[in-house]
C-alpha cells in the first residue's frame, strides 16, 4: 500500500528533523464522492502535542539561541527554526523556560558580556560580540 509507505516516510522525516512524534495520514483528493467513499482511509494529520515533544522543540529553541545570540534575533527568527508560529513559540517559550524570550536572550547575552567584561576587551568591542548594536 503506497500511502501507508509514504506516511512511514514523512512520519520518521518529521521525527529525525524536527524532534517531533507524530503520526501521520496523507490527505487525498478527490475528483467525486464515489472516489471519496471507495478510498475509506482517514484523511486527518493528528499530532502527537505531548510534553516530551514540547520540551525537544525548546531545547532546540535554546541551543538556536546559544549559537545566534551575538546575531540579532527574533522570537520569528527562531519560531522559524523551529517551524513552529511565533505566538505559539513564545507560549511554549514562556510555560517551559518561566522567562519570555526577550528575557532569556538578554539573560544569555548578559552572561556571555560578564565573561568577556573580564578580558581586556573594550566595552564597545563586548556590546557587538554579543550582539548589541551600541554599548548603550
Amino acid at each position: 500500500m503506497p500511502d501507508s509507505q509514504e506516511s512511514m516516510n514523512l512520519k520518521n522525516n518529521i521525527r529525525e528533523f524536527i524532534a517531533l512524534d507524530c503520526d501521520v495520514d496523507l490527505y487525498h483528493h478527490f475528483s467525486s464522492f464515489k472516489d471519496l467513499v471507495q478510498k475509506k482511509t482517514p484523511v486527518a494529520i493528528p499530532f502527537d502535542t505531548n510534553a516530551q515533544s514540547n520540551d525537544a522543540l525548546i531545547q532546540k529553541a535554546i541551543d538556536y539561541i546559544n549559537a545566534n545570540y551575538d546575531r540579532e534575533l527574533s522570537r520569528e527568527t527562531v519560531a522559524d527554526a523551529i517551524f513552529l508560529s511565533p505566538s505559539h513559540f513564545s507560549y511554549l517559550f514562556k510555560q517551559k523556560t518561566g522567562v519570555s524570550f526577550m528575557d532569556y536572550v538578554t539573560n544569555v547575552r548578559m552572561q556571555k558580556s560578564i565573561e568577556l567584561l573580564k578580558t581586556k576587551m573594550r566595552i564597545n568591542d563586548i556590546a557587538e560580540k554579543v550582539g548589541y548594536q551600541n554599548r548603550n
